[in-house]
This record gives structure tokens, C-alpha cells and sequence, in this order.
């Protein structure tokens, strides 16, 4: 497993010679975590896939740069919040970007154990459902926490690339939380009305 930067960093070393082998295992390693931020932030299978595709193609082309004392997965994640900030930038316009949404693209591309109510299969489509009507401020930063895996520091890196704005660990948590409260309103529904409450 190439999880430690260093080692991360060695791989990509050895992508920039040539080494094929080397290309494999990192592609191997990491596609299921790029994939699961390209549908975070796209929120659309087909879109997604096409952006990971394309992201990894970038990492090949430009792995030369890295710096050998840089943060790998930090320079990882940046290519591919941009790669992901161009596609969504040339849509058409917003209500096009959502009637393109596709809440099945989330439960494939899962890499971490997450808290048990989305955890809970019976429910996905519920939950899935539900996330669809967050707004996108909230909505990203959950799916990126839960269905990426990632944490708070990678969320506030990728938030700040795609929103051109500077976003602290701190947001992150807010809005986590914000869409919990959210997501758990959604999925309980109303509260029964009273026995004998007119309608309005």
C-alpha cells in the first residue's frame, strides 16, 4: 500500500522514468480515491469517470514536476479539484449541471467505512435521494468525507480549488454538521400531525 507521501512520491519518481510497473500499482492505489472526489464534486458517473480518466493522464505527463520534498496526494487532489473546476465551468449553466445529476453514481465508488445510516444498504437510496436536495455547499463536502474518505484538511484543499476561495478546516466541520442536521430532517420526514390539528 502506497499510502505514506514518501512512498507516494517514490512511486511517482519511478512513474517518470518509465516505469511501468510502477504506473500500475499507482493507478492501482489511487483510482478509487480520484474517482470518488471527480463524483463528489460533479456529481455525475459518466462526468466523473471522464475526469478521473483525464486526471491521471495529467499526473503521467506532468509526474517530472513534482517535488521530491512536496505532498503527493496534496498535488494529486489539486489536479484533479481543477480538472473537475474546468468541466463544471463549461456548463452551459447550473440548472443544466442539475438536471444531469445522478445519484447512482455514489454507492460504487465508497472507500471508507462511514457512519451507519449511510452505511446501511437498505437506506442508500434514501440517503442518496436526500443528498440530492442539499445545496451544493453543503452537499460536497459531506460526500467527499463519507463516500471519498477524505479528511478535513483534503476536503478544505479541494473546497478552495473548486470554489476559488479560501476554505478552513473549521468550514468543512460546519457544514458537515449543517448537512447531517439536513440529511437526518430529510430522511425522518415531516412529524405527524396531531390527532384533531386542522389543516391549513
Amino acid at each position: 500500500m502506497y499510502k505514506a507521501t514518501s512512498d507516494m512520491t517514490e512511486l511517482l519518481r519511478r512513474v517518470s522514468q518509465g516505469d511501468r510497473v510502477a504506473w500500475a500499482q499507482f493507478y492501482e492505489e489511487f483510482r478509487r480515491e480520484v474517482i470518488g472526489v471527480c463524483v463528489a464534486i460533479l456529481h455525475n458517473e459518466h462526468d466523473a469517470l471522464d475526469a478521473a480518466a483525464e486526471t491521471f493522464l495529467k499526473v503521467f505527463s506532468r509526474c517530472a514536476e513534482l517535488n521530491p520534498n512536496g505532498n503527493a496526494r496534496s498535488w494529486l487532489l489539486k489536479i484533479a479539484a481543477n480538472v473537475c473546476k474546468d468541466k463544471l465551468r463549461r456548463e452551459r449553466s447550473r440548472l443544466a449541471w442539475l438536471s444531469r445529476w445522478r445519484v447512482s453514481g455514489f454507492s460504487r465508488w465508497r472507500t471508507n467505512p462511514v457512519e451507519s445510516q449511510v452505511q446501511d444498504d437498505s437506506r442508500c437510496e434514501a440517503v442518496q435521494k436526500a443528498l440530492a436536495q442539499l445545496d451544493e455547499k453543503y452537499r460536497r463536502p459531506v460526500v467527499l468525507r463519507f463516500y471519498a474518505g477524505l479528511d478535513y484538511a483534503q476536503i478544505a484543499q479541494i473546497l478552495s480549488e473548486v470554489e476559488d476561495e479560501p476554505i478552513t478546516e473549521t468550514t468543512v466541520g460546519t457544514r458537515i454538521n449543517r448537512a447531517k442536521e439536513q440529511l437526518r430532517a430529510l430522511l425522518q420526514g415531516p412529524s405527524p400531525r396531531p390527532t384533531g390539528t386542522p389543516l391549513p
